[in-house]
């Protein structure tokens, strides 16, 4: 069986200068050294205002990621894809 390994990441309400070349670098690392098929990034829809949200929407999407239907998701994170965050997601085998 071939088991794909997901980093899980929790974005905080604000986003920093220098996000989106950190984001590159944590996508490198965690493919290179933690050996990573997937990333999931969350985004709390309600600590971050409807402008951040998208901003990051449009960060992702340039670095490649898209977001996830609820349906895709694990079972455990489903309530919160509802109530509180959206996902992105990102396959590293496919950039």
């Amino acid at each position: 069986m071939n088991e794909v390994r997901t980093l899980f990441m929790i974005l905080p309400a604000e986003i920093k200068p220098g996000f989106k070349e950190g984001l590159v670098t944590l996508l490198e690392y965690a493919e290179d050294s933690l050996h990573c098929g997937r990333v999931v990034i969350a985004i709390d829809k309600v600590r971050s205002g409807a402008e951040m949200q998208s901003l990051l929407c449009r960060v992702f999407q340039f670095v490649g990621f898209s977001m996830l239907p609820e349906e895709s998701l694990s079972s455990w994170l489903r309530p919160c894809a509802t109530a509180r965050c959206k996902f992105y997601g990102l396959d590293l085998d496919q950039i």
